[in-house]
């Protein structure tokens, strides 16, 4: 009996041997440490790597994304940045102010007439050359909205730029700008048509009344005081011959 006690006990022995963790097998001559050390080194180090390279690909894609954004905010702002400036009539600078600055109160009184000679240039006048003409169309709707827009849109459909300047040019003489109220002016003008040899065809003069608005630029090419008219109302003044473009 008592062998048999001492027999089972040898033999619940070496079972807890075979459950050892491996922090408990010292033995650097076991087989199964050996095979553990054989284990980690063949494909322990390989997972390691595998997950430093994904955390390393994270951090890069997050870096990618941040700069994309950083580079697309940077991408959308204007680097242009206008101004209106006064000069004299030998080209003697006056005054000059950056445009996004200008409010209601602070744009200077030439800076709107000079908006308003150059509608009546670019809306108006004819020069032969398809793109030229063609780029004072746009210049001239980006300084029209509303009911101005509209009697711009009806005038080029009867007098067509691009069409008129395969026969003849309009040359363009504003004689006088009158401001009539704080947002209003009355502009006078002279046309002088002719051939595209420069032949005299018809000399006719024009009264224009402009109501205008200033706003947010939506145009900084076109438009960079944000300076809209309204209201336009333009006719032949009756003390001349009616042989010029008809309204």
């Amino acid at each position: 009996m008592t062998i048999k006690m001492i027999n089972l006990l040898k033999k619940q022995a070496e079972a807890s041997d075979l459950l050892a963790t491996d922090e408990s097998i010292t033995d650097q001559d076991s087989p199964y440490v050996k095979g553990r050390a054989a284990w980690n080194e063949l494909y322990g180090s390989t997972v390691v790597q595998l997950e430093n390279s994904y955390r390393i690909i994270a951090i890069l894609a997050i870096v990618i994304i941040l700069l994309g954004c950083v580079i697309g905010h940077i991408a959308s702002q204007s680097r242009l940045k206008p101004y209106v400036v006064e000069v004299t009539s030998n080209g003697d600078v006056v005054t000059g102010m950056e445009a996004t600055s200008f409010n209601g109160n602070s744009v200077p009184e030439n800076a709107i007439k000079g908006s308003l000679y150059k509608f009546i240039l670019y809306s108006r006048g004819v020069t032969g050359d398809p793109a030229v003409d063609q780029d004072n169309v746009y210049a001239a709707q980006a300084l029209t909205t509303g009911n101005a827009f509209t009697t711009l849109s009806n005038f080029y459909q009867q007098n067509n730029p691009l069409i008129l300047g395969k026969t003849e040019k309009v040359n363009v003489q504003v004689i006088y700008e009158i401001k009539r109220t704080d947002n209003s002016y009355e502009v006078a003008w002279q046309e002088t048509a002719t051939s595209l040899d420069n032949q005299p065809i018809s000399q006719n003069e024009y009264i224009a009344e402009i109501t205008y608005k200033l706003g947010d630029v939506k145009d900084i090419r076109y438009n960079p005081l944000g300076l809209y008219i309204t209201n336009l109302t333009w006719t032949e003044q009756i003390n001349n011959n009616n042989n010029g473009v008809q309204q």
